[in-house]
């Protein structure tokens, strides 16, 4: 399953362009697991557990 995200998730970053930052929220070391896998180069990655921070991080 992990890498099926991790392909899908990278892609999708890669074909999108213009994305600055993504955040993945999830629960534990789920988040962190999925953002250090997925390549997105010219994006910042990072992982978090609740919803807000992540909101409020990539709305920076």
């Amino acid at each position: 399953m992990q890498d099926h995200i991790t392909e899908a998730w990278s892609q999708l970053a890669q074909s999108v362009g213009g994305i600055e930052r993504t955040a993945y929220v999830a629960d534990g070391i789920t988040a962190m697991a999925v953002e250090s896998n997925v390549s997105a180069p010219g994006t910042e990655l990072e992982s978090f557990e609740s919803l807000d921070e992540a909101v409020q991080w990539a709305s920076e």
